[in-house]
């Protein structure tokens, strides 16, 4: 007959001790039974910093020597599929939320920890860590490459900007960020060639001849930005396939005006109050234009020479001119126009 007996640290955790006699024989066995989660934290609390910084993250655990940390650092909640860490994380955005984890051998899981960093910097790259005091600067760095994140903080910054690299410029998330012109005849933006593929995206532009110029560019992408008091908001000059969403323009002179300039999207933007025109055209054809909203200005759309634009889903209100098309020949009246377009609606 066999005799066994079983005794163990804990309720939870611990090591189990089982011992088993049978003819005169005894066996024995130890079992670590591990409830308890591992501790997790991160060297540098949560606060303002005043330059990038090093986040390391360490976990203990009383059985497993190992245990794996897992990490987001886009506000989200971090799971067993998240970014697992494997050494120091870089912290080189303006705002950043770090929530982490860990998870032990036997399933264990920490409770998640968030940690919020803020760098008192006005402009960085995000992909080198480099500060600046002007996005030119930023630009002109010969280690700012192409795809970099140029990023700004809160505040106001007076200049000229020229992009001649495909970069992303973009405000800090949440930050307001205002670019005004330092020469009020000059462009507050000038996207070159070069710079073709470049992303501005949340700034708040004003005061220039243009708000944003796209010169013989491809692939640019002006998202959710507010452009007001320039002559101009967003013109493209022989520009294709690039795409105008989202912005709010008002008091400019001009909208948003293409300017032999195809192929571009044109979609969910609003713009009002006292432009000569919302939209115009001129020699630029086969653009798209939706779920714009355009109100309480001069003119709506003026066509000069351009053919074959598509428009869908656009809001007209208290224009003198809603649509204005001239040409010099048949083609340039030939227009893909539907009845979801709404007028005075």
């Amino acid at each position: 007959r066999a005799n066994g007996t079983f005794s163990r640290d804990s309720a939870i955790s611990g090591t189990a001790n089982i011992t088993v006699s049978l003819d005169n024989q005894t066996n024995y066995v130890s079992v670590v039974i591990d409830a308890t989660a591992p501790d997790v934290s991160a060297n540098l609390v949560g606060g303002v910093y005043d330059a990038p910084i090093y986040v390391s993250l360490n976990a203990v655990d009383g059985v497993d020597p190992n245990p794996v940390i897992y990490f987001t650092t886009d506000g989200s909640d971090p799971t067993t599929t998240s970014n697992k860490y494997t050494s120091p994380l870089h912290i080189t955005s303006i705002s950043t939320t770090l929530k982490f984890m860990a998870v032990d051998q036997a399933g264990n899981q920490a409770l998640i920890t968030t940690e919020i960093y803020l760098l008192n910097v006005p402009i960085i790259n995000t992909n080198t860590g480099n500060v600046y005091s002007t996005i030119q600067n930023a630009i002109d760095d010969p280690s700012t490459l192409a795809g970099d994140i140029i990023e700004i903080n809160t505040g106001t910054y007076t200049e000229n900007v020229v992009i001649n690299k495909k970069i992303i410029i973009k405000s800090a998330f949440g930050h307001d960020t205002y670019i005004q012109a330092t020469e009020y005849n000059n462009n507050v933006f000038t996207i070159t060639q070069t710079g073709s593929g470049t992303t501005i995206q949340g700034l708040s532009i004003n005061g220039g001849e243009y708000g944003i110029y796209l010169d013989n560019t491809t692939g640019c992408q002006i998202i959710a930005n507010t452009i007001y008091y320039n002559s101009n908001g967003i013109h493209l000059y022989n520009s294709y396939n690039n795409n105008i969403i989202g912005n709010t323009l008002y008091n400019n002179y001009e909208g948003i005006y293409l300017d032999y300039s195809s192929n571009n999207t044109i979609s969910g933007n609003n713009i009002t109050d006292y432009h000569s025109c919302g939209i115009g055209f001129y020699n630029s054809s086969t653009n798209l234009i939706s779920y714009n909203t355009l109100l309480d200005n001069l003119n709506g759309i003026q066509m000069v020479d351009s053919s074959e634009n598509t428009f869908r889903n656009n809001s007209f209100a208290d224009w003198d001119i809603e649509l204005d098309i001239k040409g010099s020949c048949i083609n340039d009246f030939i227009q893909d126009i539907d009845t979801s377009n709404i007028i005075n609606g």
